[in-house]
C-alpha cells in the first residue's frame, strides 16, 4: 500500500502473461491483501494450473477462517503438489469441513479431506473413513487405511482382523506390531 503498487497488481491480474498473474497472486497471498478476494476466486477457476493453484493458496491466505470447501465447489481435481501443499497449509487452521472433503467425489480432495482429518485427529470421521479403506482410487485407499490406523482404539481390533487383507504390506506389519 505504501508503495502505491495496487495499479500494478491490478494490471498484472489482467495480463495476458501468466507469469505477471502469478507474480501478482504470489504478492496478494504473501501480505493478505482482501481487496482483491473477488479476482482471486474467478482465477482459482482457470484452466491454466499454475495459475489456478496459485490462486486457490491466495485465497487460503487471505481467508484464515476457510473450510476449504471451495475445493468440493471447484469440480475440479488438485494436482499431487497442491494436495501437500493444503497439507502443509492447514496444519493451523481449525474451520475445517472434513465430513464435507472425505465425502467428495473428486479423489484428490477426498484423500485431502481423510490426510487433514488424520493430521488434526477428528475422530469423528473414523466410519467415513473406514468406508474407505476399499475405494476405487489408489491415493483414498492409502490415505484412509493410515488415518484408521492412526486413529485406532481397543474396540476397533476386531475391524482390523476383519479388514487385515486389505492393507498394504507396510501397514500390515505396523498392525502387528501395534498388536
Amino acid at each position: 500500500h505504501l508503495l502505491k503498487a495496487n495499479w500494478l497488481l491490478r494490471a498484472y491480474l489482467i495480463s495476458p502473461y501468466p507469469r505477471h498473474e502469478l507474480f501478482a497472486l504470489k504478492i496478494i497471498g504473501e501480505f493478505k491483501l482482501t481487496r482483491f478476494t473477488r479476482r482471486v476466486k474467478r482465477l482459482m477457476k482457470k484452466r491454466n494450473a499454475p495459475i489456478a493453484s496459485e490462486a486457490m493458496y491466495a485465497y487460503i491466505k487471505l481467508d484464515p477462517q476457510t473450510d476449504f470447501t471451495f475445493l468440493t465447489k471447484r469440480k475440479r481435481p488438485i494436482s499431487k503438489l497442491d494436495f501437500y501443499n493444503f497439507v502443509q497449509i492447514a496444519a493451523d487452521y481449525k474451520n475445517i469441513d472434513y465430513s464435507a472433503l472425505v465425502s467428495s467425489s473428486i479423489p484428490m480432495v477426498s484423500a485431502l479431506g481423510i490426510r487433514l482429518a488424520n493430521n488434526h485427529k477428528v475422530a469423528s470421521l473414523k466410519i467415513a473413513i473406514l468406508k474407505r479403506l476399499e475405494h476405487d482410487d489408489e491415493n483414498i485407499r492409502y490415505e484412509a487405511q493410515n488415518a484408521f490406523l492412526s486413529l485406532l482404539e481397543a474396540e476397533d481390533v476386531k475391524l482390523i482382523f476383519d479388514k487385515f487383507d486389505i492393507f498394504t504390506s507396510k501397514n500390515k506389519i505396523k498392525i502387528l506390531e501395534m498388536l
